[in-house]
């Protein structure tokens, strides 16, 4: 069975869950395609295709996985010299490029300079190893919350993004190890 989904998801949320989708699906042997294209059932072999939206519509073959919030995103030690920090590295990916946006509710935060990447996966590596500021998704960022290795030290200054999807089709839910793994991801929605 092949997931397609997008490198920084895929680096992100779906690794971060993985030993847990193969202890509860043993049957499954998902082949994870990262490669970026838009998934067609009809010309593709793909079984799940997760993918950013603007809308949320769930349906037996359609689910959401989470909404996509973005706010500031750092490590805990950068967060406690920004007070005395003239100027922050500020990242951000080219699907959450936002920070005007966002600076323009809260411009306590100055800006050196601005730093764009091709997902919010290096973003996120870069504000772990301490580089500055990333504009991300605390959905995608879950397991380097969880761990400390990033703060959201704003978190009540998110800007709403998009969402997260998962859609299949009723052929490739008649194959009992997509079934098991469309399954798992609606426990696994948040």
């Amino acid at each position: 069975m092949v997931i397609y989904a997008p490198r920084d998801f895929s680096a992100r949320w779906l690794m971060a869950r993985l030993g847990a989708l193969l202890a509860d699906c043993p049957d499954a042997e998902p082949w994870l395609d990262t490669s970026g294209r838009r998934v067609d059932f009809a010309e593709t072999e793909a079984s799940i295709a997760i993918e950013s939206s603007d809308q949320p519509t769930e349906s037996d073959t359609a689910i959401v996985l989470g909404e996509e919030t973005l706010t500031a995103l750092a490590r805990g030690d950068l967060v406690r010299r920004l007070p005395e920090a003239p100027m922050v590295v500020l990242l951000q990916s080219e699907s959450t490029a936002g920070w005007d946006r966002w600076l323009e509710n809260w411009p306590d935060l100055r800006r050196a300079r601005t730093l764009t990447f091709s997902d919010a996966d290096l973003a996120l590596s870069a504000a772990e190893d301490g580089i500055g500021v990333a504009l991300a998704s605390p959905l995608l960022a879950r397991a380097a919350l969880d761990a400390g290795r990033l703060v959201a030290p704003w978190p009540e200054r998110a800007l709403r993004g998009r969402f997260w999807m998962a859609r299949t089709t009723a052929r490739e839910l008649a194959n009992e190890a997509t079934a098991s793994v469309w399954a798992w991801l609606k426990r696994h929605a948040a």
